[in-house]
Formats: structure tokens, C-alpha cells, sequence
């Protein structure tokens, strides 16, 4: 209820400069919606399919930011340590819950990611507080447990994914005991059901063996995992020059189509040109022809005048 009441107070639209604080506010999420646009405009002109995803993630983005920020103002105005301690337990849960979801072969490894994100942060969160270097409110509490929730949440996750690589690929190294002596399946039911296992340490030989074994066998299974990635790898690379050479015909063919229109645009041109020096032709000729005409012309007003005088030098 009084974030329900926070809420109202702050989206009140009669209060002096609320317009003016939304609309300022609302310049980065537009900039943010066109480069958004752009994004998806560009895979409807590539007809790459991604319109609908990239849609979705921007509503869903929208929701939560909102929520969140929403929830954030919440706190930010409590004066309770409480509501700062109940975030940072909220993440760290979060936190381990997600690592815990990516290495599901590790046993309890949900409660193990939990313990060490929750140890391994709260020295860094809770210690700067003792020692003065900001004060224990929401304001800096939550950033700073963000952060640090977060890489410890990457590094949890990556140790914990090469941890359970490793005892994937070196399973009967693990197996194997110092001393020669061997965690099997078999030495496991003979535990359980109460017979002793022979005492004393095995031969040198048949523990070199045994190693020997053991070692081979993980090279064997590293030899296949290797396999494994090289098919994925070249299966991978089929489907990018697949695609490459699909986006190279294409191109092509445009390239093809705006050659012909370019082919098409210089013989209208050189049309256009033989037209033009046609009618330069026809306008030189006309011009010489009226010049003829003018000569003629001028020639006969000459002998018109000279018949006139001849006339009366005859007379007199």
C-alpha cells in the first residue's frame, strides 16, 4: 500500500513541472525505442526473422525496468535497514539460484553458489560501513551489492562449470585414491554391505597399471570430446558458408539486376545523344538555309536597285 501510495504521489499530472520532468525523462527511453526501431527494421529488410524476439524483449525489458525502478524509489525513501538487507538477500538468492540452475550435475550446488555469493560479498558490501567510506542506506547499499553480486555470480558460475568439465572428462582420476587404493563401484557395495576390503597397499605394478589405465582412458574420452567439438565445429562452419554463400548469390544477383539497369540507362542515354546531335544536324541546316535565304534575298533587292538606276541613266 505505500508503494501504492508513493506511486499516486509521483504520477500526479496537476503538480508544478510534471509534464516538463516527463517529457524531459522520456528523451532517452524515445532515442533508445528509435535505435530499437532501426534493429528491427533492419532484420525485416535482411529477413532475418528476429522481428517478433526483438519486440518481445523490448516490452518485457520495458515491464521489468519499470517495475524495478518503481520498487527502487521505494526503498530509496525508506529509512529502515531492513528493506537494504532484504534486497541484498533477495539478489544473493537470485544469484544462486541461477548458478545453481547452469551446473545442475554439481550436487546441492544451489546451496553452494547461495553460500559462496553470500560470504563472498558480504565482506565487500558490509565492510566499508565500519569503516566510514559511505554511510548504510539504500542509496549506496543496493549499487554496490548489485555489482558485486553480479561478478560474484560470473565467477561462481564459471568455476563451477569447469569444475564439473573436469571431473566429466577425468571421472576415474577421481576415482582412483592415493595410495593406490580404488573408490569403484564394487569397493562401494562391499562397504555398504560390510565386507572388508583386502587390507594393505596394493602391488607397485598393478597401481602403475591401474594408473596407466586410468590415464589412457581419459585421454580416450578427451580424444572423443575432441572429436565431438570438431564435428560441431565443422557442422558450424557448413552452416556459415551456407549461409555466406546464399548472401553472396544474392548480392549477385543484384549486383546482376543493377548492371542491367545501368546497361539499359546508358542505351537510352547514347539514344538520347544520337537525338540530340540529330536536331543539332537539323538546326545547322535550317541555319544555313535561312542564311542562303537571306543572301538570295539581299541579291535581289541589289538588282532591284541596280535595274532602278540602269532605268534612269537610260532615260536621261
Amino acid at each position: 500500500m505505500a508503494l501504492l501510495e508513493l506511486v499516486a504521489k509521483q504520477m500526479d499530472p496537476g503538480a508544478t513541472g510534471f509534464w516538463r520532468d516527463f517529457l524531459l525523462g522520456m528523451l532517452k527511453p524515445v532515442a533508445a525505442t528509435a535505435v530499437v526501431a532501426m534493429a528491427v527494421a533492419l532484420s525485416f529488410w535482411q529477413r532475418l526473422g528476429l522481428e517478433g524476439e526483438m519486440l518481445y524483449a523490448t516490452a518485457r525489458a520495458f515491464l521489468q525496468l519499470s517495475v524495478i525502478g518503481f520498487v527502487l524509489q521505494f526503498i530509496f525513501t525508506q529509512k529502515n535497514a531492513l528493506w537494504s538487507l532484504l534486497v541484498y538477500v533477495f539478489m544473493v538468492t537470485v544469484a544462486g539460484y541461477t548458478v545453481g540452475q547452469r551446473g545442475k550435475q554439481v550436487p546441492r550446488g544451489k546451496y553452494i553458489a547461495c553460500v559462496s555469493i553470500l560470504v563472498g560479498t558480504a565482506i565487500t558490501v558490509l565492510l566499508p560501513v565500519p569503516l566510514s567510506v559511505f554511510p548504510f542506506t539504500p542509496r549506496y547499499i543496493i549499487p554496490v551489492a548489485g555489482m558485486m553480486v553480479g561478478n560474484a555470480m560470473t565467477v561462481t558460475g564459471v568455476t563451477m562449470k569447469k569444475l564439473r568439465e573436469d571431473v566429466k572428462i577425468q571421472r576415474n582420476l577421481v576415482k582412483l585414491l592415493p595410495g593406490g587404493r580404488d573408490l569403484t563401484v564394487g569397493h562401494r557395495a562391499r562397504a555398504r554391505a560390510g565386507v572388508r576390503p583386502p587390507q594393505g597397499p596394493r602391488p607397485r605394478a598393478e597401481v602403475t597399471e591401474a594408473r596407466a589405465t586410468v590415464r589412457a582412458t581419459a585421454v580416450e574420452r578427451g580424444l572423443e570430446a575432441a572429436k565431438v567439438h570438431q564435428t560441431k565445429t565443422e557442422a558450424t562452419l557448413q552452416k556459415s558458408l551456407a549461409e555466406t554463400k546464399v548472401v553472396l548469390q544474392s548480392t549477385l544477383e543484384t549486383l546482376e539486376s543493377e548492371q542491367k539497369a545501368l546497361e539499359s540507362e546508358r542505351m537510352a542515354q547514347s539514344k538520347v545523344d544520337q537525338e540530340v546531335l540529330a536536331l543539332r544536324s537539323r538546326v545547322l541546316e535550317s541555319e544555313e538555309l535561312n542564311t542562303r535565304l537571306h543572301e538570295q534575298s539581299e541579291l535581289v533587292i541589289l538588282r532591284s536597285k541596280l535595274g532602278g538606276k540602269i532605268g534612269l541613266l537610260s532615260r536621261t
